[in-house]
Order: structure tokens, then sequence, then C-alpha cells
């Protein structure tokens, strides 16, 4: 809003128009260097208050926002299974290590020290969870019992809390 807010000024919404919207969004992705992506949310955020606005008063005039959702970068990439085995591998990896000793170099299996990550990438493949739920989580929100971890309102990004089931592996990292 602010970023709208130092563009628009004090602007009326009843004089708003496409070459507005426009025109902004020019602005935006020169100063900003935002993708359409942003700039499409911002223009959502818009209408949603030009329509609130218009509820308000009807003979209020809502302005074709050029939103462009063909132009965003669609992102649909899964994790191969050869792939979560390589990263599960690393997790529990020993590797060699060479060190002095005496005069002698000695080499000795060394632990990589990441096996507690082994749970945190187990829970979020196979829950799909978002990184902000996951590192959130707490005791509470795990009932193994009935194999249901729940995603508090606070926690989730649409503000509204789920349950999420719990896979066999899932239950055995976190027993």
């Amino acid at each position: 809003l602010d970023r709208m807010s130092a563009y628009f000024g004090p602007k009326r919404l009843s004089t708003f128009g496409e070459t507005d919207l426009r025109a902004y969004a020019i602005e935006r992705r020169k100063t900003d260097s935002v993708s359409t992506a942003t700039i499409n949310r911002d223009f959502a955020l818009m209408r949603a208050m030009f329509r609130k606005g218009q509820a308000a008063n009807p003979s209020l005039n809502v302005p074709k926002f050029p939103i462009n959702t063909a132009a965003e970068v669609e992102r649909d990439r899964v994790m191969s299974f050869a792939e979560e085995i390589a990263i599960l591998a690393a997790c529990e990896a020993v590797e060699p290590l060479t060190y002095e000793r005496k005069g002698q170099s000695v080499t000795a299996q060394h632990r990589t020290n990441r096996g507690h990550l082994k749970a945190i990438i187990i829970i979020a493949v196979d829950t799909g969870m978002r990184s902000g739920e996951l590192f959130s989580l707490t005791w509470d929100d795990v009932n193994l019992e009935t194999g249901v971890i729940t995603i508090r309102p606070e926690n989730a990004k649409t503000g509204k809390r789920r349950k999420i089931g719990i896979t066999p592996r899932v239950k055995a990292e976190l027993e």
C-alpha cells in the first residue's frame, strides 16, 4: 500500500483509468525491478479496494485491471526419487578426514553431522509443508496416535488451520 500511495498520491478513485494502472506497472518494474507476479498482486489488491469502494458507492467505476497471469513464471518442479535418496544419504554421510598426527598423515572416517536434517527433509517431502509451517511446529501440533499434524492458522500462509496426515516414514522419524 505504501508504494501505491507514494505513486498515486491524493488521486481520487473516480479518476483512475487503465492508463494510470499501466503507467504504475511500468514505473514499478523500472524502479523496483519486480516480476509480473508481484505487479499482479498489487493490481489484485487495488481491485479489491475498488470493489470495497464500489460497495459503498455504487456509482464508482472500477477500471479494467491489466492483470497478466499468463506471463507469470510457473514453478512446478518435483524432486525425483533419485534426488531424494541422494539428499537423505548426504544427511548420514561418512567422509574421509585426513589430518596430521605425530608427524604422520592419518585418514579416519568422519560423520558430516547433518543427521538432524534427515527428519526435517522427510517431513517436508512427505507432507508438502512450507518451511515456515515446518519450523514453527511444536509437539502440541503432532498427534502420533491419530496420525495427524495440525498447522495452526498463525503459521499457515492462508491463515487457516489445516490438518496433514502423517505417513509411516514421518511417524518413524518423529518417534
